[in-house]
């Protein structure tokens, strides 16, 4: 047994305005030839004894009748099929047309609306973004004066704080070289006092020498007087 594709077809026509549009082919004529061929086969069928059965493996008494009825069934499937193709090509379709803004003899002045809104939203967005960048380099331009005054004013601080400290060194460096001064004035003062020291022991120790020959030269005095006294004597 034969049998032919009845799925919903679909052919695509151009409009009046040369667009390319979907459509669902009518099955009336498949089903009117799908019936004269199971009508003939059920004919034929009738001139000879052949045992029919269903799926269920039981006899069939009339076949035509079940043919029919499996076709039924087929038709009901493909009708079923086709229905809610439709539906859904006509939800699509309503929503281009929504989209576009009206029917097929509307669509060049919707396309036309619809280009001309995009080109407002894009001379709007581009207005926005020039809009936003200039307020970005002004804001950046601030930002960039706000910190060189920061820089300088901290500039300015290190500065002081530079002068301040060199103050202090200055300080710092004057007081060393005083107390190297009080020091070198110290150490020549030391050397002296050495000397003044050492010079006052030779004396002590000249003073010392000098007694020993004043007592030597007494002595020899009094020898040499002894010795004049004992020479007159002796001469006498």
């Amino acid at each position: 047994m034969e049998t032919e594709d009845h799925s919903p077809t679909w052919s695509r026509e151009i409009d009046e305005l040369g667009n390319h549009r979907s459509r669902l082919g009518t099955m009336e004529a498949e089903y009117s030839s799908a019936s004269g061929h199971y009508t003939s086969l059920a004919n034929r069928t009738s001139s000879r004894v052949v045992e029919w059965k269903d799926e269920n493996q039981n006899p069939i008494e009339d076949p035509s009748k079940h043919v029919l009825s499996t076709r039924e069934k087929q038709v009901r499937f493909c009708d079923q099929e086709s229905d809610e193709a439709y539906q859904n090509f006509e939800h699509d379709r309503a929503s281009r047309l929504d989209s576009g803004g009206g029917d097929s003899r509307a669509e060049p002045l919707g396309r036309t609306s619809s280009y001309t809104r995009r080109e407002t939203r894009l001379a709007a967005l581009n207005k926005h973004e020039d809009d936003t960048s200039s307020r970005d380099y002004k804001k950046m331009y601030e930002d960039a004066l706000a910190e060189n005054d920061k820089l300088k004013s901290r500039l300015d601080d290190s500065k002081q704080e530079l002068t301040k400290i060199r103050t202090q060194l200055d300080k710092v460096t004057q007081k060393q070289d005083r107390v190297s001064e009080r020091s070198t004035v110290l150490e020549s003062e030391k050397r002296e006092k050495q000397a003044l020291e050492k010079r006052v022991t030779d004396m002590e120790e000249e003073l010392k020498v000098l007694t020993e020959l004043k007592s030597d030269n007494q002595r020899l005095k009094d020898e040499n007087g002894a010795l004049i006294r004992v020479i007159s004597k002796l001469s006498k």
